[in-house]
């Protein structure tokens, strides 16, 4: 051993920026392997989830035998609760009535707030203190219980409110004696893709590892053969591979474990889906820093001595093994052939909009295996790429360089893979996201055509919207309230006069209108005219096919500022005239808001910040492998300098060597990516289609200009590397 350090302290001090390169390549990905395994953590973590999976798989009350209810609380999750509206945030409310029961459930700690009274998660509260409205201050109660345990939500962005109310009323209130989770709940489509997402962020951190660990490879393997043919046998030759190795793996880990402990209080402010994480759930368990260790030194190790296969020792002497150059099998396909055939099969079987879970795991798996099959064919197509663009070129820089990528298309596949997957993901996740955006933010419908001094409320009895129609107006100053009907829970009958002066609408004649607050402002059926509601109600079931069933009503606000609304909301929330959630709030001015999955909402916003990642270690990985092959090929640089080639001639060679395949298998790989989103979204989304986004040409573009920086950034390096005079050893 103290000969393989001897050895190895010589081979560091001729190799310093070798060994620092290695090292800041290894720490730069520790960190990501760390922030990848702090985030997965954190999303991963079902906590705040579980509680709310307990209710929503809790029997309903009415089902539930009069003995024991003493023992059971009940609690109701409305999907969309328009009371608790906060300027454009929605406040999640879970409503709450342990009333005269002895033992109620416990949740961490919780002291269930009774009639009147409320619990406010922090950042809830926050959003209420930071109000400049004071009529949000009461919004849920008068009481204030305090602030909700850490535990029941993700972060402390998250909008939640645990209210007490009468639930005796509310048909569908659950009743719960316990929290405890019913059973193991089956796999969720979107979460197993979010867990595809996340491993797929992974892959390129791998390869960057894996290339810097393999840099100046030939240089080290003539050492070994050196080593071998003066004496060394070939277990102390790999016992100095293995050390030198571990010098460059050990001191990456170290720097970069430190790096990721002076940044790891920034990943808590770092806003994903609806905010930020706490800060306990982006914790590093031990046994991930262990996992971390043992794959970059298991990746570092492995690289160097895959090396030693290519030393041969004859009783002639010892040399250095080269390869013999081979055409890639056509079977490299195979992988993306079987992919396309399981895609076509899909397409062709499953209903649209409606796939069964069976259909969305075969894409899921097919989605994997496309993957896969990009990376390996990634060879064959470099390799007919470049011998096809040799036969036509006509310059000596484009003809030598496209013969290098042939003859080392293998070499030239593996640093590219980091883009293939990540502009393979990239473009896949933000063709299916590319509509969440539209749904998160608001519909656009006839209500942003109101004044945003009109507002709408809706789902009413005739009782319920004649008592708002009183109570609003006496406790917000300068609001007229009128009383009209609702049809089959969509149209809002309104008199022309009313219409033209409050909604903006001119009717034709001077009857009513019917106004679908919910639909599109230009749909069919979002406004229709009649001489009075008899013959508008006909109208609608005739035309529309609408169901009209019972007496409803709504109420036609008229206020004296915008911000009134949110003392409108208030009152309502606190004189209960409905079941919770059961009062449908149009806002002048403002669409309708929509609630999207969480895992989904996630998923979207991991997309841009995850793509992002993915293309910046892709293109260190690029820039690495670049700078080995730059290494290795010393001799054939200096010789093309000797005969005549300039260093630009030389840049240029080397951009068609590295950019020119990028390019080409970037642009397919765009494209497998968006018709993979797109089958997607016709196989299970109801609510969104696959649109192509222009971040798809901004993600395509970006990643090939950055690789092209890159590469230029070496022409130092390169001349440096090609100078006769740095070369007087050769």
């Amino acid at each position: 051993m103290r000969v393989a350090w001897s050895v190895v302290r010589q081979s560091l001090t001729r190799t310093k920026g070798r060994l620092a390169l290695i090292t800041g390549a290894v720490a730069f990905g520790t960190v990501l392997l760390l922030a990848f395994a702090a985030f997965t953590h954190a999303t991963f973590d079902r906590t705040a989830e579980s509680w709310e999976a307990a209710v929503h798989d809790a029997p309903y009350v009415s089902d539930l035998p009069a003995a024991a209810a003493s023992s059971h609380i009940k609690m109701y999750r409305p999907g969309i609760d328009d009371l608790a509206m906060i300027g454009g945030a929605q406040v999640e409310v879970v409503y709450v009535d342990a009333a005269g029961v002895s033992n109620p459930a416990q949740l961490h700690g919780i002291t269930w707030p009774g009639r009147g009274e409320y619990l406010l998660s922090r950042g809830t509260r926050t959003l209420l203190e930071t109000s400049a409205n004071p009529a949000v201050a009461n919004r849920f109660g008068r009481v204030d219980r305090g602030t909700l345990p850490r535990e029941l939500t993700n972060g402390p962005d998250d909008l939640l409110a645990v209210v007490g109310a009468d639930l005796s009323e509310v048909a569908d209130a659950r009743s719960l004696a316990s929290f405890e989770p019913a059973g193991a709940s089956g796999s969720d489509p979107n979460f197993i893709l979010l867990l595809i997402g996340l491993v797929v962020l992974l892959f390129p951190v791998l390869f960057l590892i894996s290339i810097s660990a393999a840099l100046g490879s030939a240089q080290r393997e003539q050492r070994y053969a050196t080593l071998r043919l003066v004496g060394a046998t070939t277990r102390q030759v790999r016992g100095i591979l293995i050390l030198e190795a571990l010098v460059g793996a050990a001191a990456g880990y170290a720097l970069g474990a430190a790096l990721f402990a002076v940044a790891w209080p920034l990943l808590a402010e770092i806003p994903l889906a609806r905010g930020r994480y706490w800060a306990e759930s982006l914790a590093v368990t031990p046994l991930a820093y262990a996992l971390a260790a043992l794959a970059i030194i298991a990746m570092v190790v492995g690289a160097n001595l895959w090396g030693l296969r290519r030393i041969e020792a004859t009783p002639l002497g010892v040399v250095r093994r080269r390869r013999t150059l081979t055409r890639p099998s056509p079977l490299s396909f195979a992988g993306i052939a079987l992919a396309c055939a399981i895609f076509g099969y899909l397409y062709l079987t499953s209903e649209p909009d409606n796939a069964t879970g069976t259909e969305q795991n075969l894409f899921l798996i097919a989605l994997v295996i496309m993957m896969l099959g990009l990376v390996v064919a990634a060879r064959w197509l470099i390799y007919a790429l470049a011998g096809l663009s040799a036969r036509w070129a006509r310059r000596a820089p484009m003809i030598i360089g496209q013969k290098y990528v042939r003859a080392h298309s293998g070499r030239i596949a593996r640093s590219v893979s980091g883009v293939i997957l990540a502009l393979f993901a990239g473009t896949f996740f933000i063709t299916t996201v590319s509509e969440v955006d539209f749904l998160g933010a608001q519909v656009p419908t006839v209500a942003e055509k109101m004044p945003s001094t009109t507002a709408v409320l809706a789902n009413l009895s005739p009782e319920q919207a004649e008592a708002a129609a009183r109570a609003i107006p006496a406790n917000v100053p300068g609001a007229r309230a009128l009383t009209v009907p609702y049809l089959a829970r969509s149209w809002v009958v309104l008199p022309c006069e009313s219409a033209a002066r409050a909604v903006g609408l001119m009717c034709q004649g001077s009857g009513v209108v019917g106004v679908n607050f919910w639909d599109l402002a230009d749909a069919p059926g979002a406004v229709v005219e009649a001489p009075d509601a008899t013959q508008l109600a006909e109208t609608v079931q005739g035309s529309y096919n609408a169901y009209i069933s019972g007496e409803a009503s709504a109420v036609l606000l008229e206020l004296r500022e915008p911000g009134d609304i949110e003392a409108v909301r208030t009152v309502l929330m606190n004189a209960q005239l409905t079941e919770p959630g059961g009062v449908y709030v149009f806002a002048g001015g403002r669409g309708i808001a929509v609630a999207v999955d969480k895992t989904v909402e996630t998923m979207t916003y991991l997309v841009y910040a995850g793509i992002a990642l993915t293309f910046a270690v892709a293109i260190v990985s690029l820039l690495v492998s670049t700078y080995a092959g730059l290494l290795e090929r010393r001799r054939s640089l200096l010789t093309l300098r000797l005969s005549g080639m300039q260093v630009r001639q030389l840049a240029a060679m080397l951009v068609v060597e590295s950019v020119l395949p990028l390019a080409v298998i970037a642009t397919l790989t765009t494209a497998a990516g968006f018709g993979t989103g797109w089958l997607l979204m016709e196989m299970r989304s109801v609510s969104l289609d696959a649109s192509f986004s222009p971040v798809l040409l901004v993600a395509l573009l970006a990643a090939l200009v950055l690789s092209l920086l890159a590469v230029l950034a070496l022409v130092p390096a390169l001349r440096r590397v090609s100078e006769p005079a740095n070369n007087a050893r050769e």
